[in-house]
């Protein structure tokens, strides 16, 4: 799941800096909305976007495995605290 405390801080934070946030991708979840942003299930269906920061604390692995698959992989940023393997 993607609805993490690493997902608050990141929106909470996004105000301090000329970014926007443009959604919350989780694949596995229905639900529209998560913190006043759009969630996407599908990644052919998200808005454009420059970055993409991985968030998950349950199966970040995975997640940036998926992600990896389908977007570039020079735009993907994780935090080093999930311990991600990026070969």
């Amino acid at each position: 799941m993607v609805f993490s405390e690493l997902a608050e801080i990141a929106s909470i934070r996004s105000h301090d800096y000329k970014f926007n946030i443009v959604g919350i991708f989780d694949p596995l979840t229905d639900k529209k909305n998560f913190l006043d942003l759009q969630v996407i299930n599908d990644l052919k269906k998200a808005p454009v976007f420059d970055a993409c920061l991985v968030t998950s604390l349950s199966d970040a692995q995975e997640l940036f495995a998926l992600l990896n698959k389908n977007i570039a992989p020079e735009i993907i940023y994780v935090p080093s605290i999930l311990g991600i393997n990026r070969n």
